[in-house]
C-alpha cells in the first residue's frame, strides 16, 4: 500500500514536470509554424511587387520603343517625302524649261521676216529660247539661240524704227525680255554676247 503511494506521487511529480515541457513545445510550434506563413507571405508579397516591376516595365518599354519607332518612321518619312518632292521639282522645273524652250524655237522659225517687226519679234523668241535652254544646261540650244539671236537681231537694225516700235509696244519688260537674258549667255560666247549687247542698246535707245 505504502509502494503504491509512493508510486502516484512520483507519477504526479513526473506528470507535473513534463507538463510544462508539452506546453512548451506547443507554443514553439506555433511560433514556427506563424514565423513560416510570415515568411511565406513576405516572399509572395516581395515577388508580386517584382512581377509588378517587370510587367510595368515592360509595358513603358514597350510604349517607349513604340513611339521612338514611330518617331524616326516619321523622320524618314518626312525626310524622304521632301527628298521626292525636291527631286520631282527640280525634274519637273527641268521639263518645264525644255518645254517652253523647244515651244520658244518654233514660235522663232515660224516668223519668216516679210513684216514689219519680224526681226525684231524674232529676236524675242530666240532671246526666250537662250533663257529656257540656259536654264537646263542645254548647251549646243544655247549656242545655237544665241548665234539665231544675232542674226535676227543684225536684221532687226535695218528697220530699226519699226522694230523698235514692235519691241517697245509687244514686248515693254525690257530687262526682263533681253538685258537680263543677255547676261546669262555663257562666257564661251562672248563675241556673240557683247555684240547682241551692243545691237539692242542701238536698237532701243
Amino acid at each position: 500500500m505504502q509502494k503504491e503511494i509512493v508510486r502516484d506521487t512520483i507519477v504526479k511529480v513526473i506528470e507535473k514536470t513534463i507538463q510544462p515541457i508539452s506546453d512548451n513545445s506547443e507554443i514553439y510550434k506555433e511560433i514556427i509554424n506563424s514565423q513560416s506563413q510570415t515568411y511565406n507571405l513576405i516572399i509572395v508579397v516581395f515577388l508580386g511587387i517584382i512581377a509588378l516591376f517587370a510587367g510595368a516595365t515592360w509595358l513603358y518599354n514597350k510604349k517607349i520603343v513604340k513611339a521612338e519607332i514611330i518617331k524616326e518612321t516619321d523622320k524618314v518619312f518626312k525626310k524622304e517625302k521632301d527628298k521626292l518632292i525636291k527631286q520631282f521639282k527640280t525634274e519637273f522645273e527641268g521639263e518645264l524649261n525644255f518645254v517652253k524652250g523647244e515651244s520658244a524655237r518654233l514660235f522663232a522659225n515660224s516668223i519668216d521676216g516679210t513684216d514689219p517687226g519680224d526681226y525684231s519679234n524674232k529676236y524675242y523668241w530666240w532671246m526666250q529660247c537662250v533663257k529656257y535652254y540656259k536654264a537646263i544646261d542645254k548647251g549646243k540650244g544655247v549656242r545655237i539661240s544665241v548665234e539665231n539671236a544675232l542674226h535676227s537681231l543684225t536684221k532687226a537694225i535695218e528697220t530699226k524704227e519699226e522694230s523698235k516700235k514692235y519691241i517697245i509696244k509687244t514686248y515693254p519688260e525690257l530687262d526682263e525680255n533681253f538685258y537680263d537674258i543677255i547676261k546669262i549667255i555663257p562666257n564661251e560666247l562672248d563675241k556673240e554676247k557683247s555684240e547682241i549687247k551692243e545691237l539692242t542698246e542701238e536698237l532701243l535707245k
